[in-house]
């Protein structure tokens, strides 16, 4: 447990740390150094909130059955793993420079109740959830990566960066979908966003049908 305290901060030193729980956190103080290390936390399956801010150069890890809640900006820029129960982003909570964002199967990913109109994502992969609610996200794609979840929600998906984001699952979500620049979206196996309302492509994007065995495309436009 962090508490609020100015300047406390938890420093992992460069080694691999895992605890139950990350809670506390605030304005002031309760931060977290990960430096080049892994934190896990959640094992203990007890709800927890943490509004301090993680940075470094490592990577969060959250397993467990049980709800984590960020409600800041997050500065780390490593990976950001769920592997079990829900990571919640709300309030302020941001993951946008975290450079991979992967969801277990058993793992949910959520935002749909920050301030913000728009959850920026880096990089998705896994076969887990990734739950909008009535928020729009923008993946920014420097990698081709792999996703065969689900992606729920009323929100708007756009993609950007110079990689493709492949999905082989069944996505709800029934907002908009747009590729911007040079990005790319695979839909391969059983892949489908035919829930989408529209799909709008900038010149220089991609769209790939070409794996799957039939997919529907509402409203095509751009180009």
């Amino acid at each position: 447990i962090l508490v609020n305290i100015l300047n406390g901060t938890l420093d992992l030193n460069d080694f691999e740390n895992e605890i139950g729980n990350l809670n506390g956190g605030g304005s002031n103080g309760g931060f977290v150094n990960l430096g080049s290390a892994s934190l896990t936390t959640g094992g203990s399956n007890q709800s927890a909130s943490y509004s301090g801010r993680i940075f470094g150069e490592g990577n969060l890890i959250k397993t467990g059955s049980a709800l984590f809640e960020l409600t800041s900006e997050q500065l780390y820029t490593g990976t950001t793993e769920v592997q079990n129960g829900t990571l919640s982003l709300s309030t302020d909570g941001s993951i946008a420079s975290s450079t991979f964002i992967s969801i277990g199967e058993q793992g949910v990913l959520t935002f749909a109740s920050i301030s913000e109109d728009t959850a920026e994502l880096q990089n998705l992969s896994g076969s887990g959830s990734l739950a909008m609610g009535t928020k729009n996200v923008n993946f920014t794609q420097s990698q081709d990566t792999g996703f065969s979840g689900v992606i729920s929600g009323s929100g708007d998906v756009s993609v950007a960066g110079s990689g493709s984001l492949g999905l082989s699952g069944i996505n709800t979500y029934t907002g908009s979908t747009t590729l911007n620049g040079l990005s790319g979206l695979t839909l391969s196996g059983i892949g489908d966003i035919s829930s989408s309302s529209s799909v709008t492509l900038s010149s220089a994007a991609t769209l790939s049908t070409a794996y799957t065995a039939g997919t529907t495309i509402n409203n095509l436009s751009g180009g």
